[in-house]
């Protein structure tokens, strides 16, 4: 059954209309759907073109080593514009056809085994200068790499010419501190030779063709090449840079120099005709110049150049601060020299001064002590002849004036020598006995005269022999011992002497304590009592006499020594002194064995000869001689000496002679005597030193020059009676 035509023709076209209109609106709204996509794309594109284009890094594709893409930084990072490069073989920006190939090779290589490749590698801009680049490149599609492969390129050049710079900076620090070490370490013999290896290795560094140092003149614009270096092929120009004024004619270089300012010309060609540098630069050739002036203490010293000859150059900061530094080196080494050279002079004077301090205190010596013997001998002879009661008083307190003039005389001797350190600290065996007891007999009598107790006690773990310098024992315990007594007015004085552990095998350590119930110190004393001619009581009003120097001495005696001091004090109660010092054991065995006069009138007659020119001195040994039984014969200078023995051959059994004679001295004569000028039998005559020459060291000269014993001005007669009684005995 069919519609009826009506319906038909109805129907039909209202259901075509619809279906056409459907069509229609989903085919609109598909066209629309689509374009808003293509819109996005096209907005996404610009906007990806826009990032790509405002990257601060190069970003392209590339196919079979062809550029198919650039960004314009990567354009402007190589120099050429898009057109140039796309299409292009990638090869136009390696720097040659083996980076280029090697690239590839590795590039290849990477991306297989990780997936992408990182490189660093140096492109050829089109200007031809050449940057460091890191180029990261990774295939659009891993499984098929002809489709192209993405990269990103960063400019790393001005970091890697940072590093550069960096790492030429520290060279050049390594190369100014090695300079500045050795200028530290090399002496003043060897300063020429390295100043001449600075030059050089600095040179070598900044490439250039000469260097060179030249020193000013004092208080004047004139100066002279001293240290030149010059690189292969560059001729010297020390030999015509003497005595050059750098102010007649003026120079720019001179006011340059004066206001402390380097001074760099890039082309001297460019310099006016007019100036003076002009013409001097270029009758040695140089091109370019570099000069930085050297000041010490605000003063112009000199100043150190750099000359290019075969190119002009332009300095760079790094040439004009080594340069700098190198000056600073130069005027710093040429500080220390002058330094060294005022140290040297200085020494040299003190060294002279010394010498000159030393001469003045042995002829003082000799001369003060000549006269003092004198005296003494005449004093004593005056008591041998017999003196009243109240002459014995005078006699007693003009020998012990003598005494103190003598000790002080020594004393101010003792201090001249340590200061200088020429006092020798001379070791050898020794009884501690006897020498405490030569202490207690010295000032016993002054301990009886103030009605004050003197105790000296002796430990008996210490062994009676040891090893050291008993004379400056002796000296020390004279000093301390003698200033306790001095200072002491009632109660008694006491010394011991103790043992302690020692720290060294084959020593003992000793410690002596010398104590007082005196006046005391006071605190703010200590500290100075021991400094040269200090005193605790000073003015015009002090009740006790003396110079100051005792406790000086024994403090440098002991530092001499090795040894160790304390003190402790008290006012109005007293005081006590502590020192240590090691001595050496002695093999009871191996000690020197001594002569010891059991009866000391047992004194042969010796028939002795005295050769002395001092009228006095000769009157009062010839007296104490004669007054031992002993025939004098006398003779006034060396040369009556030698005529005398060769008269006399066998006669004479002693000599005594004086070291400072007319016509010929001590010394002469003995060295002659021992050469036989006076025969062999006299050879061998003991002969003694009879001598006002009493420094450090005399002694052992006159002994090593070949004499036999020492005794010195002024002379008492015990110590004549101590050598008869030797020679006694060893006859």
């Amino acid at each position: 059954m069919g519609w009826p035509m009506m319906a038909q023709a109805f129907f039909v076209p209202a259901v075509f209309g619809a279906a056409t209109g459907c069509i229609f609106y989903f085919y609109t709204r598909l066209c629309r759907r689509q374009q808003r996509r293509t819109d996005m794309l096209t907005a996404r594109e610009s906007q990806l073109n826009n990032v790509l284009s405002a990257a601060p890094i190069g970003i392209g594709l590339a196919a079979d080593s062809t550029f198919l893409e650039v960004n314009n930084y990567f354009c402007e990072m190589t120099g050429f514009n898009r057109s140039e490069l796309v299409g292009s073989s990638s090869r136009i920006i390696f720097p040659s056809d083996n980076d280029f190939e090697s690239f590839i090779e590795s590039c290849h290589a990477q991306i297989q085994e990780k997936g992408v490749g990182v490189f660093e590698v140096k492109f050829r801009r089109k200007d031809g200068a050449i940057i460091h680049v890191i180029l990261s490149a990774k295939p659009l599609d891993d499984a098929d790499w002809s489709k192209g492969i993405s990269f990103t390129a960063v400019n790393i050049t001005k970091r890697k010419e940072a590093e550069a710079s960096l790492d030429r900076r520290i060279v050049f620090e390594n190369l100014v501190s090695n300079v500045a070490s050795g200028f530290l370490n090399v002496s003043g013999d060897h300063l020429d030779a390295g100043l001449n290896s600075a030059l050089e290795a600095i040179c070598r560094f900044t490439k250039v063709d000469r260097a060179y140092i030249f020193l000013m003149r004092k208080n004047s614009s004139i100066c002279d090449n001293t240290h030149e270096w010059c690189a292969e092929n560059i001729e010297p120009q020390i030999h015509n840079s003497q005595n050059i004024d750098l102010n007649d004619p003026e120079t720019m270089l001179w006011g340059k120099l004066c206001v402390r300012e380097p001074y760099h010309v890039p082309d001297v060609s460019a310099l006016p005709d007019s100036l003076p540098d002009k013409e001097i630069f270029e009758s040695q050739n140089i091109r370019s110049i570099l000069i930085e002036p050297m000041y010490l203490n605000d003063r112009l010293v000199g100043f150190v150049g750099f000359d290019s000859v075969l190119t002009s150059r332009s300095w760079s900061k790094e040439d004009i601060d080594i340069l700098s530094l190198f000056s600073n080196n130069i005027a710093l080494v040429m500080e220390r020299k002058e330094r060294e050279q005022a140290i040297i002079a200085a020494k040299m004077g003190a060294e002279a001064a010394n010498i000159a301090k030393s001469k003045f205190l042995a002829n003082m010596s000799h001369e003060v002590r000549t006269p003092l013997n004198g005296i003494m001998g005449m004093l004593q002879l005056m008591e041998m002849e017999g003196l009243s009661p109240q002459q014995k008083v005078h006699y007693s307190f003009a020998m012990e004036s003598c005494r103190r003039l003598t000790g002080l005389l020594s004393d101010v001797l003792d201090i001249s020598m340590v200061e200088s350190g020429h006092l020798e600290i001379v070791k050898g065996n020794f009884d501690l006995n006897e020498v405490l007891d030569s202490v207690y007999s010295l000032f016993k009598p002054v301990a009886v005269h103030k009605n004050l107790e003197l105790t000296i006690r002796l430990a008996e773990n210490i062994p009676p022999k040891l090893m050291g310098d008993s004379n400056r024992l002796h000296q020390i315990l004279n000093n301390i011992i003698g200033n306790a007594l001095k200072f002491t007015e009632q109660g008694s004085v006491r010394v011991e002497v103790s043992s302690l552990r020692s720290r060294t095998p084959g020593q003992v350590r000793v410690l002596f304590s010398v104590s007082d119930s005196g006046l005391g110190i006071a605190d703010n004393k200590l500290d100075t009592i021991f400094n040269s001619f200090s005193q605790v009581n000073t003015g015009k009003g002090r009740s006790y006499e003396g110079a100051g120097l005792g406790l000086a001495i024994v403090k440098k005696l002991l530092t001499l020594m090795g040894g160790s001091l304390a003190v402790a004090s008290e006012l109005n109660k007293g005081t006590e002194i502590y020192f240590c010092l090691d001595f050496d054991l002695v093999d009871e065995n191996k000690a020197e064995k001594k002569f010891i006069c059991e009866n000391k009138n047992s004194i042969k007659k010796f028939k002795v000869l005295i050769a002395e020119d001092e009228e006095i001195n000769l009157l009062a040994l010839r007296t104490f001689l004669e007054r031992c039984d002993c025939h004098v014969s006398i003779a006034a200078n060396g040369l009556e000496v030698l005529e005398i023995l060769s008269s006399n051959v066998g006669e004479f059994d002693l000599i005594f002679m004086d070291i400072q004679m007319p016509k010929m001295g001590g010394l002469e004569v003995t060295s002659r005597i021992r050469a036989g000028e006076a025969s062999a039998e006299n050879s061998d005559i003991p002969i003694i030193a009879f001598t006002a020459y009493a420094m450090a060291g005399d002694k052992e000269e006159f002994l090593s020059a070949g004499m036999d014993g020492y005794l010195s001005k002024p002379t008492q007669i015990e110590d004549v009676v101590k050598i008869l009684t030797k020679y006694s005995i060893v006859q």
